[in-house]
Formats: C-alpha cells, structure tokens, sequence
C-alpha cells in the first residue's frame, strides 16, 4: 500500500495508516518522521532512506538493515549508502 503525504494526506495519518497495519514506514522524509518518532508518535518502526539512483542496492540495503535484530518494536533507522543507524 502506498499513500503519500504528497497527495495531501498528513504525515500523521500516513503514520497511522501504517500503525493500523501493523507496518513499518519506510520514507526520505527525514525531517516530517524524525520529528514524529522524536515526539513519541506510536509506530512499528521507520525506516528513513538516502536516495539510489541503485534501485536494487537501496533495496538490499534496507532489505538487510530490516534483518538486524534491532528492527524489532519502536525502532528509528537510518540507511544510507554506508549502511544503517538506527537512531533514538
């Protein structure tokens, strides 16, 4: 499922949607999900991701940081084209 706060949908509710999914959101908006993760806002985890002209490597990229067994619960990560983080 895809929804986008680019068609005006708020952050909040795309958050949500997921929540009620019981998924993690994967997004390049670091700014908007940093900041709701930050505040508390419940969620199965974020993953946040530096944009790949690499389709593929972003994909395994994100694929691999998902089998860290740190991606369990509330989790914050980063993945980037060094690798993952995953944030407080």
């Amino acid at each position: 499922m895809w929804i986008t706060s680019a068609a005006g949908v708020p952050y909040e509710a795309v958050l949500g949607s997921a929540v009620a999914d019981a998924r993690v959101l994967i997004t390049n908006n670091r700014r908007d999900f940093r900041r709701l993760h930050s505040e508390g806002t419940l969620h199965a985890g974020i993953v946040e991701f530096t944009v790949d002209v690499n389709f593929t490597g972003l994909a395994n990229r994100i694929h691999s940081a998902l089998a860290d067994p740190a991606a369990i619960g509330r989790f914050y990560l980063s993945v980037t084209l060094a690798g993952h983080t995953f944030r407080p």
